[in-house]
């Protein structure tokens, strides 16, 4: 069972006994609280996860009180390489990059004018960096369309995972 551990220690050096300890998750949001267990000897804190879910990834904050009632804080980081969260009917393609991965999803289909939202599901820890595309070539984020006022905006949208389309047309039929 995979357990991350941490210790409070005087200068460095001298192990100080603990009193108790927790795991507090502070990245990301929402806070998560969780119980350390302390090993036998009393002076170093666990935390246990268990299966490994993409849930536990991000910065966690480990609040140990000595015997003394003195405070100590400290960071831990759990990282991940990115990971897809889809089915098992779903393509994944490999590149030739080494730290590259293409995906394919469900298609989707909705009617001219509408705006239309596709989603990359990929958690890691850091946020792993997306680009996206459409046919295999890189996507102009920079386009402009109008709105019904002819006020113009931009035709794509950034929103984590998300690639929102606006005013979808038959020209942005494709594989993206």
């Amino acid at each position: 069972m995979p357990a991350a551990r941490e210790k409070a220690t005087s200068n460095g050096n001298d192990q100080l006994p603990i009193k108790s300890a927790r795991f507090v998750h502070v990245h990301p949001l929402p806070l998560k609280h969780h119980q350390a267990r302390l090993n036998p000897d009393g002076n170093r804190a666990f935390l246990d996860f268990g299966l490994v879910p993409t849930s536990v990834i991000g910065k966690y904050r480990c609040e140990i009180t000595t015997e003394e009632d003195k405070l100590v804080t400290g960071n831990l980081f759990v990282y991940m390489r990115p990971v897809l969260e889809a089915n098992a009917s779903m393509r994944f393609d490999r590149p030739e990059e080494a730290n590259a991965f293409a995906w394919v999803g469900p298609s989707n289909k909705m009617a001219a004018g509408e705006s239309a939202t596709v989603r990359c599901p990929v958690v890691g820890y850091p946020k792993p960096t997306l680009s996206w595309s459409k046919d295999g070539t890189a996507l102009n984020l920079s386009v402009i369309v109008h709105d019904d006022d002819g006020r113009p905006q931009l035709k794509y949208l950034l929103d984590g995972v998300n690639l929102h389309i606006r005013r979808v047309c038959e020209k942005d039929e494709g594989i993206y």
